[in-house]
């Protein structure tokens, strides 16, 4: 009697039950998942200001990576890109690349279309514009910072019980949606028209915000007031137009690419030009 109540007791395990519990858990939301990986790492909690805490934001591949670029520029209309490619596993690696290289293409190609209206002025001295970095940098990285945390604490003050985004997936979505103006802060400072430029911007803006305002829209579509809803997915919008007007005013527009590209190909032409015969005789020396 006492063996079968053992062996009743080991068949706990092996109840159905329990075992269909365990494969539902595994297939609900990343919270389980995060939850396995942390008891797995050792079973402390890491703390939020240790580095540790960090770590699985990056632990990120580049397929992972590759998809979510690739979808944070194309709207759907069936689902969201938080809910679809961010979730349970947002990452920070995405994200942070991508503003970094958004400044330094727009600081880089910036000073280049300057050094090129430079020479094609017939002027000697060129000198480097570092408050493109620091410009871009405030602008980029405080649009990516602010408007998630504004997002997060909206929705958690008005819909506490049914928030479904953390801060760090609407961080995640904010930092994936810039990476369609990395080829536009290339080609604009690059273009000397200036309604090309409001094409590249707009079509950037249009298709990058409205991934954005998808995503948030399944959020606040439920909400009773129509309003709020709205008003928020508007603001949204109208946050992620506002950037790429920043852009384009303060950057892209900045940038003096000279209309007639002639003079400048004539003084290159004359620097290497002067420069052969010295190196033909350094050569033969």
């Amino acid at each position: 009697m006492d063996a079968d109540l053992n062996f009743k007791d080991f068949s706990k395990s092996t109840d159905p039950s329990n075992s269909s519990q365990s494969m539902s858990g595994m297939l609900l939301d990343g919270s389980s998942i995060q939850k396995d990986s942390s008891s797995e790492s050792g079973g402390s909690k890491s703390h939020f200001l240790s580095i540790s805490y960090y770590q699985r934001f990056f632990d990120v591949d580049e397929e992972t990576v590759f998809a979510r670029i690739l979808n944070s520029c194309i709207p759907r209309r069936t689902g969201n890109f938080i809910a679809d490619f961010v979730q349970p596993l947002p990452d920070l690696w995405g994200p942070f690349w991508i503003s970094v290289t958004l400044v330094f293409s727009i600081a880089i190609v910036g000073n280049f279309a300057n050094f090129l209206q430079v020479y094609g002025n017939g002027q000697e001295e060129f000198q480097s514009d570092f408050s493109f970095v620091t410009g871009a940098t405030s602008l980029i990285f405080g649009y990516v910072l602010l408007l998630p945390f504004a997002i997060y604490t909206y929705l958690w003050y008005h819909r506490a019980a049914g928030l479904q985004y953390s801060f760090f997936d609407i961080l995640c979505a904010y930092g994936y949606s810039l990476s369609l103006f990395v080829p536009v802060s290339i080609l604009c400072p690059l273009i000397p028209f200036n309604w090309v430029r409001w094409t590249l911007l707009i079509s950037a803006a249009v298709f990058s915000g409205s991934v954005l305002i998808i995503s948030i829209w399944a959020m606040v579509k439920d909400d009773p007031n129509r309003f709020n809803a709205f008003g928020l997915c508007f603001l949204v919008f109208a946050a992620h137009a506002l950037l790429a007007i920043c852009l384009k005013e303060f950057f892209f527009d900045s940038a003096n690419f000279p209309s007639d590209v002639e003079p400048v190909i004539k003084h290159v032409t004359e620097i290497l030009n002067s420069t052969t015969p010295q190196t033909h005789k350094n050569s033969t020396d």
